[in-house]
């Protein structure tokens, strides 16, 4: 019972130490699951922006055509005017207390709105002159909440005059510019809409749009049971009224957190929100997850790039050269560079992993100059004899080379190394200064479905369906469709993905585009709830199962491990399909959460990721602990019944429980790191170095034994055993023997766990101190010199031999520890070169 005790006692301080700073843990059953995160995906408004934002402005449209930004709400139009006041989610709780959103309350503010009742709003609207003021009340007689499905909120009011309603009433609808758009009349809009919105939105803004209609007869409408589409049915054509322009400030803490998650944890960050690709790219500019200089393709359908504002329609992008990638060093996404495998692979490798990604800050970019880009023509299958690649067998593939040279996908140097040292993931950190030049140059190898899938077949998907842009405006050509391809999945470009192009990459049978897109993705944009959880199935090891054609199809998933934050209703999904779900700051998120923090912050990611590696590192070393400690009792209990046929007494087996169990508390004692470390090589219960430890802990108990016993019968006083527990010599002596065994093991905890946790763990010092003296007592002075009593039936030693039994013990102590600190230096030495030096080219 003593392994699964201090286990279950591990985890409650965990537990109890996230309920300090604010971390409530709902599953607790995945808390380890958290130590072996991967990829970190966040929500952006409510989690890497502040949570309410505020109102910057207003743009007022007036006779079609766009005002320019109105801080001041004299020159807005009537019936933006009368949006600001209803068309919100502001609520009255007493006479005068209104509560709601900042932005919202600002604009109710501005137009000197004021609540007559709780579904009643006055407020004065300007003449035609401009001269005099008339007052307007609004009755309220319905409002739609914010539907993460149709992206926008609405409101059914009627007009109050001299007590009686008017016969039509008002659907005023908010929402995101691109839903808003779709429900306007071309003809009407005004045609620097896209453009407008392009350009707030680059600046981390958040824009959305308001359009008013009426709706006729609205008495006779049963709207107590219509949903906001069928009263949009029943409206009239609507009428762009304006564009809300709110800041998007990011939080205090977002900018810290990412760096840490990225340079201290080694971790892949993503962005999944529903806003515009130019406000999630600004905002991951903003925070670090972007570098500020470097590109990134977005990847949108046709009818998303027709109505977008892209500057330059026909022009080339400036890109770097697929062929200077491993001359110039890219920054990967996420700061870890490695090359793409099947998850086949993956699965005996699940650290191999890592995509290339963007720049680095401290490193220059290719050179721009050369355009020698691959074409569809330069492009052939070569054989798997050809490729060099081992057989995975579980999954077909096919590699790809360049038709100049016939050059193997491997070069002869990457050829020659195991999988483990080919395939390998490195620290963004890192210099790899001996990669060979092939090594990435090469294209990546995908893991797709079906034999005939191909770069080919992916790219003509692409030109059917598919706009590749870069988030400066500049396009790829309808014939650069490969380029585009190769550009992403081979890591020289991170890219972007909205919602409409991620379902068009679904419904293709052809998954090698989605394959590329799920390694080099640094944001997905105007995702809608559902898709959230899609993004996760497909990042984690469930993959995707969904209907094509009418026939199901499943899509691999990159078999990671992926956390998602989060704070709202519309991440549920995305929570629940997670391997963990944090919520933050939201009692709704929280309901299909795995850790729910109070505060409205992602400062808590780094706490859990550090507590939950903390806890499997010391989960691991509790239970090669209690395997050490089970290994010497059961080795003392045999060795006393060969050599004198007796057992310890119930005391003295006791003994070894209590302090075993006292060993294994203190160390779940021990604290967190305070700042995170890859999680490159968390130990594993069956790795390497255990199965070292315990068989050299096995033949360190039996050299022991061999080394004692025949100086214990040399001693002149020492007449054999007596057959019992008590006042026996051989009981005594193996005693002494088993409690150094079960003591010196954890001298060991402090390099088990490092660096995961502190290195100092006060009580656990002072236990192991206070056994390590106890110990030497023991064995210089006889184990019974504080038994006064008798109670545990221990024989006096005689100094002349307790002191010998003292050096032989101490001597072994010393080598023991030396002998697995050394082991545990060596392997990781050899840990390092194997995953981050390939041989140096022979060129």
């Amino acid at each position: 019972m003593t392994t699964p005790t201090v286990l279950i006692l591990a985890l409650a301080v965990r537990i109890v130490t996230l309920k300090q700073k604010g971390i409530e843990t709902l599953q607790p059953d995945k808390l380890q699951a958290a130590a072996n995160v991967e990829i970190v995906c966040f929500d952006k408004t409510g989690t890497l922006t502040a949570n309410s934002s505020d109102l910057h402005g207003m743009i007022p449209v007036v006779g079609g055509q766009f005002l320019s930004l109105q801080s001041d709400a004299i020159r807005w139009p009537s019936g933006l005017k009368q949006a600001a006041a209803v068309c919100n989610s502001l609520t009255l709780i007493s006479k005068s207390k209104v509560v709601g959103e900042l932005g919202e309350r600002r604009a109710f503010n501005a137009v000197e709105a004021r609540f007559v009742e709780r579904n009643i709003v006055t407020l004065p609207l300007q003449t035609t002159r401009g001269r005099q003021n008339r007052h307007t009340t609004l009755h309220i007689l319905k409002r739609f909440e914010f539907e993460p499905s149709l992206m926008r909120s609405g409101v059914v009011a009627v007009e109050h005059h001299k007590g009686k309603h008017a016969t039509d009433g008002l659907l005023i609808i908010r929402g995101a510019a691109a839903v808003i758009e779709r429900m306007i009349d071309k003809d009407v809009l005004p045609p620097e809409y896209r453009q407008l919105v392009d350009e707030w939105s680059g600046q981390s803004y958040r824009v959305l749009a308001i359009a008013v209609a009426q709706v006729p007869n609205v008495a006779k409408l049963d709207l107590a049971s219509m949903s906001q589409q069928q009263v949009e049915d029943q409206a009239g054509s609507f009428e762009l009224v304006g564009l809300t322009i709110l800041s998007n400030h990011l939080n205090s803490d977002s900018k810290p957190t990412v760096k840490q998650l990225q340079e201290q944890g080694g971790l892949r960050l993503m962005m999944v929100t529903g806003d515009y690709y130019h406000t999630a790219l600004a905002v991951a500019r903003g925070v670090g997850m972007v570098p500020k200089e470097s590109r990134v393709v977005v990847i949108q359908t046709r009818a998303e790039h027709r109505g977008s504002s892209a500057k330059a329609a026909k022009r080339k992008p400036d890109l770097p050269d697929v062929s200077e990638v491993p001359k110039r060093m890219h920054r990967p996404v996420a700061r870890a560079v490695s090359f793409a495998v099947p998850k086949a692979f993956s699965d005996s490798s699940e650290d191999d992993m890592r995509s290339l990604g963007g720049f680095s800050e401290s490193q220059p970019e290719p050179d721009k100059s050369q355009k020698d880009w691959l074409q569809l023509q330069d492009m052939h299958p070569i054989s798997p004899a050809q490729s060099q690649i081992p057989d995975l067998g579980t999954q077909p593939s096919q590699a790809w080379s360049l038709q100049s040279g016939v050059e193997p996908l491997l070069s002869p140097e990457l050829a020659r190394l195991s999988p483990s040292q080919s395939f390998a993931s490195f620290s963004g950190r890192r210099q790899i200064k001996s990669l060979p030049s092939t090594a990435v140059s090469a294209p990546q190898y995908l893991a797709v479905q079906g034999a005939d899938d191909s770069l080919q077949s992916a790219a003509e998907m692409g030109r059917e369906g598919l706009s590749f842009v870069l988030d400066n405006g500049d396009t790829f050509e309808d014939g650069d469709t490969l380029r585009a391809f190769n550009t992403i999945s081979q890591g020289a470009m991170q890219c972007c993905v909205t919602g409409p192009a991620f379902e068009y990459l679904l419904q293709q049978p052809n998954q090698a585009l989605v394959q590329a897109v799920m390694l080099n993705s640094v944001a997905f944009t105007r995702m809608r709830s559902h898709q959230k959880g899609q993004l996760m199935d497909l990042l984690g090891r469930k993959g995707l199962h969904h209907m094509l054609n009418g026939q199901r199809q499943h899509i691999l998933g990159l078999g990671k491990s992926c956390l998602y934050c989060g704070d709202g209703i519309n991440d549920l999904e995305a929570l629940a399909n997670a391997d963990v779900g944090m919520a933050v700051g939201s009692a709704e998120a929280s309901a299909a959460a795995t850790f729910c923090d109070t505060h409205y912050s992602i400062a808590g990611v780094c706490s859990v990721l550090r507590e939950a590696r903390a806890l499997q590192v010391i989960s691991v070393a509790l239970i090669k602990f209690m395997a050490l400690y089970q290994l010497a009792d059961t080795a003392s209990i045999d060795v006393t019944f060969f050599l004198d046929g007796s057992n310890y007494s119930n005391n003295q087996s006791d003994a070894f429980d209590f302090i075993a169990l006292a060993i294994g508390i203190a160390a779940t004692l021990r604290p967190a790191a305070s700042v995170l470390y890859p999680t490159r090589h968390l130990p594993s219960i069956c790795g390497t170095y255990n199965w070292f430890a315990l068989l050299f802990s096995a033949l360190v108990i039996g050299v022991m034994y061999v080394a004692i016993f025949p100086l214990l019968e040399h001693q002149s006083w020492y007449t054999g055993g007596n057959g019992d527990d008590a006042q026996n010599p051989v009981i005594t002596v193996v005693w002494c023997i088993c409690l150094v065994q079960i003591i010196v093991p954890a001298i060991m905890f402090p390099f088990e766990c490092y660096p995961y946790c502190k290195k100092a763990n006060k009580a656990e010092m002072v236990l192991v101190g206070a056994l390590l003296v106890y110990m030497s007592l023991c064995c210089l002075l006889g184990p019974g010199f504080y038994d006064a009593n008798n109670i545990f039936g221990f024989y006096s030693l005689p100094f002349s031999f307790a002191y010998k039994m003292e050096i032989v013990c101490l001597s072994f102590s010393v080598g023991y520890v030396m002998v697995l600190v050394k082991a545990r230096q060596l392997l990781a030495w050899y840990e390092a070169r194997r995953i981050v030096s390939f041989p140096h080219s022979s060129s």
